[in-house]
């Protein structure tokens, strides 16, 4: 499922609800079954409006930066907090220019790129493999056309969780669908009578006749 959001404005008008997504979830869910976050924004943008956005949208994990230097930049939540928290004047330098210089600084270049048709449990063994520093960043998605998502670490790990359960589910229909042999059947079927052979019956045959 993916929420548009061609800017600011629309933002707000986004609808949906990533939680729908887990529930419709099948054991060969993909990535493209998830609620992925379309939030691409000039560089122009100021430092400011992306924390409006991020206060006004707690489930939005970052925004994707356009028209900065090496491409599409990610800079994250997490990140976007930690930089202006980190030193006493840092809101002063990052909020009142544009985000491309905090992109600049912070952006992650896309190192952990999916597509909406990998399988959620290939995307979630590659996501669990990067770098620490990259371990809870959100995942770029990158469709067909050329544009690109955001999704949730967090939720992509729901999900994994979610299909394992799926999995486990149909592995116990399964097993209760396959009816035990009855005990007798077995019994019947493991017994094994000696053969009469001809040795016996000769033998059989000579002591009577003696």
């Amino acid at each position: 499922m993916l929420a548009l959001m061609e800017s600011l404005d629309t933002l707000a008008e986004a609808v949906g609800d990533p939680e729908s997504t887990l529930d419709a979830l099948s054991v060969n869910g993909t990535v493209g079954d998830l609620y992925i976050w379309r939030c691409v924004v000039a560089a122009d943008t100021t430092g400011e409006a992306i924390g409006s956005l991020l206060q006004d949208h707690p489930g939005l994990p970052g925004v994707i930066v356009t028209g900065t230097q090496g491409g599409v930049r990610v800079v994250s939540r997490r990140n976007y907090m930690e930089r202006l928290t980190s030193t006493k004047f840092a809101r002063d330098v990052y909020l009142n220019r544009p985000i491309a210089v905090l992109a600049q600084r912070i952006g992650i270049i896309g190192r952990m790129l999916v597509t909406p048709g990998e399988r959620i449990d290939d995307a979630a063994r590659r996501a669990l493999d990067r770098p620490a520093d990259e371990a809870y960043e959100p995942l770029l998605v990158e469709f067909p056309n050329g544009e690109h998502g955001l999704l949730s670490f967090d939720l992509l790990l729901r999900a994994q969780s979610q299909i394992l359960l799926l999995a486990f589910e149909e592995k116990e229909r399964l097993l209760s669908e396959i009816k035990p042999m009855p005990t007798h059947s077995r019994r019947h079927s493991n017994s094994c009578a000696a053969p009469r052979t001809g040795w016996f019956s000769r033998r059989k045959w000579h002591r009577s006749a003696s």
